[in-house]
C-alpha cells in the first residue's frame, strides 16, 4: 500500500505561527511549509527491534522516548529555531540529536 499522494505520511504542526510538516522515517523528518528544500532531521535513538530478532544475546539500547510524538517534534523545532535554523531560506539539511532529554547539534 502506498502513501496518499498529497501528504506522503506527513503530519502538520504549528510553532510560533509557522506551519511545519513532519513524519517518522527512522528519524523524524521536519520541513517548514514555506520551503521543501529546507529540512530538519532529528535522531532520537530509535532502533528497529526486528533487526536482532534472531540474536538472543543482543540487547537493544533503551530509547526514551520510544516513539516519535508531536510534543518531541515541537521541542525539536523550537531547539532548531533557537540554534539558527532559518526556515525562510533553502539551507539544506540541519541534523540534531536527542539523548538523555537533551537536544544537541549533530556534528555529521
Amino acid at each position: 500500500m502506498s502513501l496518499p499522494g498529497k501528504k506522503r505520511g506527513f503530519r502538520k504542526t504549528v510553532i510560533d505561527g509557522k506551519e511545519f510538516s513532519w513524519r517518522f522515517n527512522s528519524l523524524i523528518e521536519i520541513n517548514p511549509s514555506s520551503s521543501k528544500a529546507n529540512k530538519l532531521l532529528v535522531d532520537f535513538g530509535w532502533v528497529d527491534p526486528f533487526l536482532n530478532v534472531n540474536n538472543k544475546s543482543a540487547s537493544l539500547p533503551e530509547n526514551n522516548p520510544a516513539i516519535a510524538t508531536p510534543s518531541l517534534t515541537s521541542q525539536a523545532i523550537e531547539f532548531a529555531l533557537k540554534n539558527n535554523w532559518d526556515v525562510t531560506k533553502r539551507t539544506g539539511v540541519m541534523k540534531i540529536v536527542y539523548r538523555d532529554s537533551l537536544f544537541t547539534l549533530s556534528s555529521h
